[in-house]
């Protein structure tokens, strides 16, 4: 990492520095810590209200979807997953755990009513072996033997690289209908969300700055 890179926002565990503000305002694809600050947004400000609902950082949703099924607990054991009534975790293709990135980016939910996990990709069938991998070392944890990967309608995204930024409208989306008792449907996700949402983020991110 450059010095220059100088650090921009400390927010709870989340830090972002100059290349995640130039990645927001270019059309860069999205890194890990762009998407885990906004989880961490979500989790921390826009749905406090709750403590139902979860969202997994993608650092440590790598370590689960990557480990060995006997050292998941490890990474979950702190998050009181049982407890939980939505879990919500960004899925990357990257198969290397010394490397960030990857190519795609999707979501995956675990719905604890419907005993249920459900994937969202903008791009559909992209990441489908990374979702089940996933959701295989997440079930030992949360006691789901139905390891049944449902695809969830949604839009889908029109160019190479905003599949991170679907990743974050959905899963807010879901946090939303969540907290307001309604059915999750993301396939209604109206396009201009999608090409407001980095916008967003930067002014969530100035008013945060602006707080410090």
């Amino acid at each position: 990492m450059p010095s220059k890179d100088r650090i921009t926002l400390s927010y709870g565990d989340s830090i972002l520095r100059e290349s995640d503000l130039t990645i927001l305002n270019s059309k860069a694809w999205l890194n890990d810590r762009i998407i885990g600050f906004a989880f961490e947004y979500f989790q921390n400000d826009l749905f406090k209200s709750t403590n139902k609902i979860i969202f997994i950082s993608p650092e440590v949703t790598q370590l689960v979807k990557l480990s060995d099924e006997s050292e998941v607990n490890v990474f979950l054991e702190p998050l009181d997953l049982c407890n939980k009534e939505v879990i919500l975790l960004a899925v990357n293709d990257q198969e290397d755990l010394t490397h960030e990135g990857g190519t795609h980016w999707s979501l995956l939910m675990y719905y604890q009513k419907s005993r249920q996990f459900f994937h969202i990709d903008s791009s559909p069938g992209f990441n489908v072996a990374a979702a089940k991998k996933l959701s295989k070392n997440l079930s030992q944890i949360i006691k789901c033997t139905n390891l049944n990967v449902e695809e969830l309608p949604c839009i889908h995204q029109t160019n190479a690289y905003d599949c991170g930024i679907h990743v974050i409208c959905n899963a807010r989306v879901i946090g939303s209908q969540f907290l307001d008792l309604k059915e999750f449907d993301v396939s209604k996700i109206n396009i201009s969300e999608v090409e407001n949402m980095r916008n967003e983020l930067l002014n969530i991110i100035s008013t945060l700055q602006n707080k410090l």
